[in-house]
């Protein structure tokens, strides 16, 4: 190489030409990518998991405490003898489930946001970074997210149901929940193409549109297949709590 380099500067030298003509262009590469582009992607790659695992975590306990833990206490008999009829019972159930595990993923993913930026502040700040998100996409998340815990709750009420105590409540939400954590690492995993049957997969589908939707792509045949397939599912489970609280073998086996 060195010979090389000795022989073409005679040559050019010959020529009468300045050395840099043997590199006519030097390429530099340089990042366009806005602000809020960077952080979009950025964000779609934890976001999406953070916000499945904590609306499942957020939901567990409670779920399992006001169904198989009032079986335990001996509670429940007094709902029963209401003036409500068992779907409201129920829906009334789904509906604390859906508010504390929504709560719980807002306080969540508001402390962790709250320890990045102080970290990010104490280490000098971290340019290019920008953490505005417009109205649309939040609008969008949230249309998105509502069925997503619609889903978690509903089933996680009829699991607590069907079990006998919080024990068993728990031995069968253990399951569900790692199936949960398993779906959320398939989501953030890099290179994965995507088809339409994906979206058609409870929770898998969530996190695939609020990739998209933090990264400011918006496919509405991927919101409304999402939607539509956790409303569905969400409703099911929804009838068959309600159906399991209509059995009295079921509420009161030991």
């Amino acid at each position: 190489e060195k010979y090389k380099g000795e022989i073409l500067l005679q040559r050019i030298s010959r020529l009468n030409l300045q050395e840099e003509f043997l590199i006519p262009l030097i390429l530099q590469e340089e990042n366009i990518a806005t602000a809020e582009k960077i952080t979009g992607s950025f964000l779609a790659v934890i976001l999406p998991y953070l916000i499945i695992i904590l609306i499942f975590a957020g939901a567990m306990h409670t779920a399992v405490d006001i169904t198989a833990g009032e079986k335990e206490r001996g509670t429940i008999a007094t709902l029963l003898v209401s003036q409500i009829s068992r779907l409201e019972i129920v829906l009334g159930k789904c509906f604390a489930v859906m508010l504390i595990s929504f709560t719980s993923m807002v306080l969540g993913l508001f402390g962790l946001t709250l320890a990045f930026l102080l970290g990010a502040s104490i280490a000098g700040g971290i340019e290019g970074v920008n953490f505005g998100i417009s109205i649309n996409t939040i609008f969008l998340l949230f249309l998105v997210l509502f069925p997503l815990v619609g889903l978690a709750s509903a089933v996680l009420v009829m699991v607590g149901i069907f079990a006998r105590n919080i024990r068993e409540a728990s031995s069968y939400i253990t399951p569900i929940y790692m199936l949960t954590v398993f779906l959320g690492v398939i989501s953030v995993s890099q290179g994965m193409e995507l088809t339409g049957k994906m979206f058609l997969v409870p929770i898998l589908n969530s996190s695939f549109v609020f990739k998209e939707l933090l990264m400011g792509k918006i496919y509405w045949n991927h919101i409304l297949i999402t939607f539509s397939a956790n409303m569905i599912i969400a409703g099911l489970a929804l009838l068959g709590a309600t159906r399991l609280f209509t059995k009295e073998e079921v509420l009161f086996r030991s």
